[in-house]
C-alpha cells in the first residue's frame, strides 16, 4: 500500500487522551496502521471523517476502568486518496477473563456511506476468505526499524456500506 504523501499530512492521526484525561502510564509499543477507505464502488473516499478509539497497553480506556474513555482517542480525514495513518501504541486485551482480543475501534462517515468496525491483529498475513465490511477487520502486524525505532506495522482497507 502507497504510503500518505507529504502533502497529505492531515491524514495522520497520533490519538491522544479526551475528556480531560492526563496521559496513560502505561509503558507500550508503538504501532502504524496504513489504511485505505474505499465508497460502495471500491472508490477512494476522499474526505472521509475516521474517529477510532482503543485502550492503553493494560487494556483499560482511562483511569476510572473500562467505561471511561479515552487515554486514545482521536478524528482525522482521508486524503485525496481515501487514505489515512493511523500512529498510536499496541493496545491491550481488557483485563478480564473472556475477554475479545485486543482492537481498535473506529467509525468512518462520508457522504456515500458509513462503517463502526474494530481492527483486531491476526499473526496470519493472508487476507481472509470472506468478510463483510461490518464484521471484525483482521489487519497482519510486522514489526519494523526506523527513525523512532522498532514499531509494529500493519494496514487495512475499509469499505464503506451506503
Amino acid at each position: 500500500m502507497p504510503e500518505i504523501g507529504n502533502d497529505a499530512a492531515g491524514s495522520v492521526l497520533t490519538p491522544g487522551p479526551s475528556n480531560g484525561l492526563p496521559l496513560s502510564t502505561a509503558r507500550a509499543e508503538a504501532l502504524t496502521i496504513e489504511a485505505i477507505v474505499l465508497d460502495a464502488a471500491c472508490a477512494p473516499a476522499q474526505g472521509a471523517g475516521v474517529t477510532v478509539w482503543h485502550t492503553d497497553s493494560r487494556g483499560v480506556y482511562g483511569p476510572g476502568g473500562a467505561d471511561e474513555c479515552c487515554y486514545y482517542q482521536g478524528t482525522v480525514s482521508t486524503d485525496r486518496n481515501g487514505r489515512f495513518r493511523l500512529e498510536t501504541i499496541r493496545p491491550g486485551q481488557y483485563p478480564q477473563a473472556g475477554a475479545p482480543p485486543a482492537h481498535i475501534h473506529l467509525e468512518i462517515r462520508h457522504t456515500s456511506g458509513g462503517l463502526d468496525t474494530e481492527i483486531v491483529f491476526t499473526p496470519d498475513s493472508r487476507p481472509p476468505v470472506s468478510i463483510r465490511p461490518s464484521e471484525l477487520v483482521p489487519v497482519f502486524l510486522s514489526t519494523v526499524n526506523g527513525a523512532k525505532g522498532r514499531t509494529w506495522y500493519g494496514e487495512a482497507a475499509f469499505m464503506l456500506e451506503p
